[in-house]
């Protein structure tokens, strides 16, 4: 069973599993987006946690002939603000499966992507994979 859960500044948090999605109780698009602080992911058996206040959520599907279409992936993305200009961006692997981006004006081992003022109000997006694996990204049209 797959989720997500959108934390908000005061306290409170809404929760979209599966079967809710599936019955129409629960809906990223239509339900609260104000105040969100960040945001969990969990498909596949790996968990993304992502800080922010401009989150959003999406799956993508795939088809093959003559079967009904099916979840290929799972992301979240935040969108990259002016403050985060100069810092270290990157997915910080918190413990086993578990995930987390990161923006850090600290020193990062690893390679992580400085953020430039051309990223500000593209994404940085991790997806996760049928088979678990998480990507980094950062894109300019992630929420459309």
């Amino acid at each position: 069973m797959s989720y997500w859960v959108k934390h908000f500044a005061d306290s409170t948090h809404e929760v979209g599993k599966d079967d809710d999605i599936r019955q129409g109780k629960a809906s990223w698009s239509r339900g609260r987006l104000k105040g969100i602080t960040a945001a969990t992911l969990g498909y596949a058996g790996t968990v993304v946690v992502v800080p922010g206040t401009n989150i959003w959520q999406k799956d993508k599907y795939g088809a093959a002939f003559n079967l009904p279409p099916s979840r290929i992936s799972r992301s979240l993305g935040v969108m990259i603000q002016e403050q985060d200009v100069g810092k270290n961006l990157f997915l910080r692997q918190m413990g086993n499966d578990v995930y987390h981006i990161k923006i850090t004006d600290q020193a990062v081992i690893g390679t992580p992507t400085v953020v430039e003022p051309e990223h500000v109000g593209q994404w940085a997006v991790v997806t996760i994979q049928r088979n678990g694996n998480p990507k980094f990204t950062i894109e300019d049209r992630y929420r459309v």
